[in-house]
């Protein structure tokens, strides 16, 4: 058989440049249908979202607009005052009253203390309160009186403290906030983690100019309730001791109680010794199921200067050892004397059974970087040595006795649980039915009674719904202000 050769004597074909222009060519087409096919696929959750807050914004309103027609009268808030909540009298008495308000439990006091306080600017006050269930917080209110400053000289502040006798340790502070006269203020801070039994302090600052302005509602509370001292607007310090007093202060937070901890959640009273290049881990049995994504510890306070200053955490399964690595965190610059928090991939986690939590920090003495610690039960610690940086798959060592400030919290799985921000309707006696669903969170929900003499009442109902997007998609990113106005008896 003869090969055909072409006529110049040379066998037809590509090149390799000509290969590399293909395959280049290939792959800018490739690149540019799949983001074209991801643009429209985002584009539709887009939709998706927008029609999700509308919908369900649009029928909440319609709902509590509906109860507002066919109620008896206005309970509260009094007239003239806005509220983050609504009570209504309706002429049926099973269901009376009929309460709107967000899920959670509060911390503090949530009512009208009467009266207008004086020179709450550039002065820190605060009223202590103990939390009635362990949760998280992530937005404080207040309730501020009718007379607010001129602009630059609106703005305000609130922090939580833990602490028995006074604010000893700042957990959380706001970002400046501009006041809404005669109404609930929010103050949104970095979540904060509170245990049932444990006192807590809710703090306020502003910035006006005259002793007149910015100042909180409130009224007589128990003995020593309240702390107020100067403090320059703008900055709040570590901890802080001043003139107490007997004002409990219209200043309250809510505890979204939908997730459950995992460890020991308190300070334990004692420094650990030895924490770094050693792995620490105490073991505890969960008592909810759930998903895990931060663990937090609880530091001492000697922290050295960087680098020696990072500390990481890890959640082990197993129940004599930890003898199965779930999950891990990446480095984390410590702070002292703080509950320090370690993100985690998310972990699953059964109730019932055994996990560790388990700490290791790079301090360059046998005094930096420990965790603070308490006696435990027998058994509970583990320890043994190990290079800060890495974590083996599983390990064991030396039992001790020592259970470490360190926790984390269960988050209850999708649909289990009533999610913070969520609007509730409570009728009567009866248990709080959740108005919106898992997909949506609301925020700065305020009824305002605009109610005038010899009418049955107006109430003006605002609030901001937002699709939940815990992994900040773009996609998810979508937030629609509601208002509307009521009368009852219309």
């Amino acid at each position: 058989m003869t090969i055909r050769q072409p006529k110049n004597g040379k066998q037809s074909g590509y090149t390799l440049i000509e290969l590399l222009v293909y395959v280049a060519i290939v792959g800018a087409v490739l690149t540019a249908v799949t983001a074209f096919f991801g643009t429209v696929v985002d584009a539709r959750v887009k939709n998706q979202t927008i029609l999700e807050v509308n919908d369900q914004g649009t029928a909440l309103m319609d709902y509590i607009t509906q109860t507002i027609h066919n109620a008896s009268s206005i309970t509260a808030p009094a007239t003239g005052i806005a509220g983050p909540s609504l009570t209504l009298a309706v002429p049926t008495s099973s269901l009376s009253p009929t309460v709107f308000n967000l899920s959670g439990t509060p911390l503090g006091y949530s009512s009208d203390g009467g009266s207008t306080d004086v020179s709450d600017n550039n002065f820190m006050n605060a009223t202590k309160f103990v939390a009635t269930t362990t949760g998280t917080i992530s937005t404080l209110y207040s309730l501020v009186g009718p007379t607010i400053g001129a602009s630059p000289n609106n703005q305000g502040q609130m922090a939580i403290y833990s602490g028995v006798a006074s604010p000893s340790t700042l957990l959380a502070s706001s970002p400046s906030t501009t006041l809404i006269p005669s109404s609930w203020n929010a103050f949104t801070i970095p979540t904060v983690s509170v245990t049932a039994g444990q006192t807590y302090w809710l703090a306020y600052n502003a910035n006006g100019l005259s002793s007149a302005n910015n100042d909180l509602r409130f009224h007589t509370g128990t003995t020593n309730q309240a702390m107020f001292t100067g403090q320059t607007f703008g900055t709040w310090p570590a901890s802080w001791s001043g003139t107490s007093q007997n004002n409990e202060f219209s200043m309250y937070a809510m505890i979204d109680s939908s997730s459950t901890p995992l460890g020991y959640t308190s300070d334990g009273g004692t420094n650990g010794i030895q924490n770094s290049n050693t792995i620490n881990a105490v073991k505890f049995v969960a008592t909810a199921t759930g998903t895990i994504s931060t663990i937090y510890a609880l530091t001492c306070s000697t922290v050295p200067a960087s680098p020696n200053n990072q500390g990481q955490m890890a959640i082990y399964s197993g129940v004599a050892s930890p003898s199965t690595l779930l999950a891990s965190s990446p480095s984390t610059t410590l702070i002292p004397s703080s509950w320090n928090a370690f993100t985690i991939p998310t972990v699953s986690v059964t109730a019932g059974q055994t996990y560790w939590l388990a700490y290791n920090a790079n301090g360059s003495s046998l005094v930096d970087d420990n965790l603070r610690n308490h006696t435990g039960i027998a058994n509970q610690q583990m320890f043994g040595s190990q290079t800060f940086g890495t974590w083996p798959a599983s390990f064991s060592g030396t039992s001790n006795n020592a259970e470490f400030s360190m926790y984390a919290m269960i988050s209850a799985p999708a649909g289990a649980a009533v999610i913070p921000g969520t609007i509730q309707v409570k009728e009567g006696s009866g248990t709080p039915v959740p108005l919106t669903n898992g997909k949506v969170q609301v925020s700065n929900l305020t009824f305002k009674n605009l109610s005038r003499a010899s009418t049955p009442g107006t109430i003006q109902i605002s609030f901001f719904l937002s699709r939940v997007n815990p992994s900040s998609k773009n996609e998810y990113d979508y937030q629609k202000l509601f208002t509307g106005t009521a009368e009852v008896a219309w």
